[in-house]
């Protein structure tokens, strides 16, 4: 279950990743908010992710569970069928092929008219939904990426 921590790491020097002018984004992204990752067990990846967060699961249910973390952000287990359920046509690929792996991101953007007119400049597909815009896995290198304004950022 190796590539379960895929996209999560502790930075002991900050300084020498969070600088300002890697953080100015045209498509005004400001934040990772959230993980998503598909499992073929949610309930075996429990144990692992409630001592890496320190914390136990908010949500505990069959198929899905649900940490949040005390910035507000969220890490969520899915089965592959709920994620399916979740994610639909642009549940990835690569989900039928492994234990354990990451495969959405959540990003708070300043801006998702900015967001949508960059996509659509660089000719990216992306589908609007209600709360945001998504990127699915054959426009970002197998991962689906959820872009939504913190304003109406929601919890699931």
């Amino acid at each position: 279950r190796r590539y379960l921590s895929l996209f999560l790491s502790q930075h002991y020097k900050p300084e020498v990743i969070w600088t300002h002018e890697f953080q100015q984004h045209p498509n005004t992204a400001l934040e990772t908010i959230g993980m998503t990752y598909v499992s073929d067990d949610p309930v075996l990846d429990r144990d692992y992710f409630s001592g890496l967060l320190e914390s136990s699961p908010q949500r505990d249910e069959s198929g899905l569970i649900r940490f949040r973390g005390a910035r507000g952000e969220t890490i969520e287990i899915y089965s592959r069928d709920r994620l399916a359920e979740r994610y639909g046509s642009n549940t990835p690929a690569i989900c039928n092929k492994l234990a354990g792996y990451p495969v959405g991101i959540q990003i708070t953007v300043r801006s998702l008219a900015r967001l949508q007119s960059i996509l659509a400049n660089n000719e990216v597909s992306y589908a609007v939904l209600d709360n945001g815009v998504l990127v699915g896995p054959i426009e970002s290198h197998g991962v689906v990426i959820e872009f939504i304004e913190p304003a109406i950022r929601s919890v699931r």
